[in-house]
């Protein structure tokens, strides 16, 4: 699916973390966490699963999602009671394809990530002026925002077809700056296919 959790797994282990799924919600174990990763749950957040979410981020924890607007509604009581939001309608692939560059991020189908007066996010990717992933310090922690629910989906990152360059590096570098993740550069894991010869 769409909201396949494969290569934040990776990254999280490439970061010396050890990746638990959380199937039913655990908040002793949210707050305990170096990390929660939420990618475009499909119900809505419950007071006290933000109330949880907040503690972690205020107590030094990471807290990284990942949602489109399409998608948003499950995070959106977490992102209002942070004064934050994603502006609905589609953009289609970001950079736009034939403007892609294996050695930068690529983003899917990413929404906008807007801002309440008074916050201010760090944007850790613009297009023009659109920021579509965003750092958003809460207490001692952060807020990881991803304006894009298929970012982390292994056809956009890593998988047997081979990696996305720009994206491994992307995912390191703010795993390692802004979630105080392991600073082991992201290792080519997968292989490209090989191009029979003749082709």
């Amino acid at each position: 699916g769409w909201n396949a959790i494969g290569p934040l797994e990776t990254a999280a282990g490439r970061g010396g973390w050890l990746a638990h799924q959380m199937r039913d919600w655990d908040g002793a174990l949210v707050r305990r966490a170096r990390m929660t990763a939420l990618v475009a749950p499909r119900r809505p957040l419950r007071a006290r699963e933000v109330d949880d979410l907040i503690a972690a981020m205020e107590a030094g924890s990471s807290v990284l999602v990942a949602a489109s607007a399409e998608d948003g509604a499950g995070v959106a009581p977490l992102l209002e009671r942070l004064g934050l939001a994603l502006r609905p309608g589609s953009s289609g692939p970001i950079p736009p394809e034939g403007r892609q560059e294996e050695v930068a991020p690529r983003f899917v189908n990413p929404s906008p990530i807007l801002a309440a007066p008074g916050v201010t996010p760090e944007p850790l990717y613009r297009y023009g002026e659109a920021i579509l992933a965003a750092a958003l310090p809460v207490g001692r922690g952060k807020l990881l925002l991803f304006g894009d629910t298929r970012f982390f989906a292994s056809s956009n990152v890593e998988g047997i077809w081979g990696w996305w360059g720009g994206n491994l590096r992307f995912i390191h570098d703010v795993f390692s700056l802004h979630a105080g993740a392991g600073t082991q550069p992201p290792p080519q894991v997968f292989q490209p296919p090989l191009r029979p010869e003749g082709e």
